[in-house]
């Protein structure tokens, strides 16, 4: 009595360890909500569903696939929490919007549960692919989990030090100590363009990722930085005009090769990429679902596209057939998030939101508010379907079953849909977003004043259709070369040079970083196999407590600006 029991010989859930995955639910909802309005940083949140479990459980409970049970449905919980905040930006576009909030709570999780539904058919090639974020988890679960008390003390001694040195850096970047100035410190300068961000947070991503994803990063921002913005800007064109030619420079680069990635795989029967530590092994039958759990499955995905039509045409106008036609391209869009994400660590769901909205732009004339629904579609999809990808590729390594994680993962949305739309309205009525306001809300900000310029815009120029396909031209070649065995060691990642030139080359200077110190530390000094892999796994360790102990102060700054103790730092 007073215990669940799950289809599963090793784990056995508790009703009190059922209520903690709960609380973390919730608690990881409203902070990504919180966290994205008041400055714009969001995402799923695994790696840090992770932690907050061994804080709260590994003590009890040592089980290494409860706890990731416990992680996953923490990080659900997560990604709706980001979900809601996207939703936001319709209140800066109409602020007389005042929807139901059980009909909003309906539509995050109906999205939430499509985007459930569209990674499933994906799970069996996508956890072969690497997954720095997704490696970090399943390193620190192995290692806390360890029956041998001289490793458990070594992961708690590597991340104890890695978090309080990154938690000690992290704050003077995200305060300001007065009103209208910059953070107390922000980056290294070496000249007017090359210059280092100071963010420990992304120096912990290029420990994880490692230097392959650096380069890649950098040799995008160098190219971006010193050939193509200055041509561009020699032939007399606007700075607006010009980061348009940017955004469809990394789209060209992170689209058609993310599709011709996994055929490329295919053909060349690429490997999965195995960490250090851990055994690669087959699909078993128990893993595959069974006729009845598909129907299951599809009769789910059914029910929540129908709600999400019913409720985008009474909430925001949006027709039948475009809610329709935005669900059928979320799938894609779902596979290209996770191909990047698997690679390089970020999820751009940012940059698939604002692909909609360019799309249905030209769709649609003078809705932005039916633009920016429509691009919440995409958001919140990706959100979930990235999350949850990379919480089955950390199930993988440690051997856990995946029918288990799914359960969970539809019940963290379930239980973060209703508390993070809740919040959002507090934020949203009682302290208000944008502009001057309590909670900036950049993210929305940036999204609402597209929706606006792109309702009724003209078509894309031929200059810029031309750098979409030059530049889909190269990635492919690229990846071409990334999955021939031949050559595949020795080239940089396509996503990592997509990505760049949506960042600010002192970030990716910073991953890039991050990544040499991998290399260096897993390279220098090692005389045989053994000792490298255990090098490397202390490197994912530190890279890891560094990554979410950043996150963690990030959370802090935030506290710290809203109380007033300092003041939100000003570019």
């Amino acid at each position: 009595m007073g215990r669940m029991y799950w289809m599963s010989e090793n784990v056995r859930v508790s009703w009190w360890t059922f209520m903690v995955f709960m609380f973390m639910a919730v608690v990881l909802a409203l902070n990504n909500v919180y966290s994205s309005l008041m400055t714009g940083w969001g995402g799923g949140g695994s790696i840090v569903a992770v932690f907050i479990v061994l804080l709260l459980l590994s003590r009890r409970q040592s089980n290494i696939y409860l706890l990731n049970l416990g992680q996953t449905m923490a990080s659900a919980g997560g990604s709706v929490g980001f979900t809601t905040s996207t939703i936001a930006a319709i209140y800066l576009v109409d602020t007389e919007f005042r929807p139901s909030v059980i009909a909003l709570t309906f539509l995050i999780v109906s999205l939430s549960w499509l985007g459930v539904t569209v990674a499933v058919p994906f799970r069996r090639f996508m956890v072969k692919k690497f997954w720095p974020e997704a490696v970090a988890v399943a390193v620190a679960l192995r290692e806390v989990t360890s029956r041998d008390p001289a490793v458990r003390r070594r992961a708690r001694r590597l991340m104890g030090t890695g978090g309080v040195i990154s938690g000690i850096l992290t704050l003077p970047t995200k305060l300001a100590l007065r009103a209208g100035e910059g953070p107390i410190w922000k980056e290294l300068s070496f000249s007017e363009k090359i210059k280092v961000n100071l963010d420990p947070l992304l120096f912990g991503i290029g420990m994880v990722v490692g230097p392959r994803i650096g380069l890649g990063m950098v040799i995008g921002a160098v190219f971006t930085t010193f050939l193509f913005v200055p041509q561009l800007a020699g032939v007399g064109l606007e700075e607006g005009v010009i980061k348009q030619y940017v955004l469809w420079l990394a789209i060209g680069l992170l689209t058609i090769p993310a599709f011709v990635d996994p055929v490329l795989m295919y053909l060349f029967r690429k490997e999965e990429e195995v960490p250090p530590g851990f055994d690669s092994r087959a699909e078993g039958l128990e893993d595959r679902l069974t006729a009845k759990e598909k129907l299951v499955l599809s009769l789910f995905g059914t029910l929540a596209a129908v709600i999400t039509i019913i409720t985008m045409y009474t909430m925001f106008g949006v027709s039948s057939w475009l809610t329709l036609l935005a669900l059928v391209l979320s799938g894609p869009a779902c596979v290209l998030l996770g191909q990047v994400a698997a690679t390089t660590g970020i999820n751009p769901i940012r940059l698939v939101a604002i692909i909609f909205m360019v799309f249905f732009g030209a769709l649609i004339s003078k809705m932005p508010l039916a633009l920016l629904a429509l691009a919440a579609v995409a958001g919140a999809t990706g959100a979930t379907a990235v999350d949850l990808m990379q919480d089955l590729r950390v199930g993988h390594l440690i051997n856990a079953r995946p029918k288990r994680q799914l359960k969970f993962q539809y019940l963290g949305v379930v239980v973060g849909g209703l508390p993070a739309v809740l919040f959002m309205n507090l934020i949203v009525f009682q302290f208000g977003i944008g502009e001057g306001k309590m909670f900036p809300a950049p993210g929305c900000q940036a999204w609402a004043g597209l929706a606006q310029a792109l309702s009724g815009a003209s078509s894309m120029s031929s200059g810029i259709w031309i750098t979409f396909i030059v530049a889909s031209i190269v990635g492919t070649v690229i990846a071409f070369f990334a999955n021939w065995p031949r050559t595949s060691k020795y080239v940089p990642s396509v996503f990592g040079m997509g990505l760049a030139p949506l960042l600010p080359m002192s970030m990716s200077l910073a991953i890039f970083l991050g990544g040499v110190a991998r290399l260096v530390a897993t390279v220098f000094g090692i005389s045989d196999e053994q000792q490298k892999e255990r090098r490397l796994k202390g490197v994912y360790l530190v890279g890891t407590a560094v990554f979410v102990a950043a996150g963690f102060m990030g959370i802090l700054a935030v506290i710290l600006i809203a109380t007033g103790v300092f003041y939100l730092p000003v570019d």
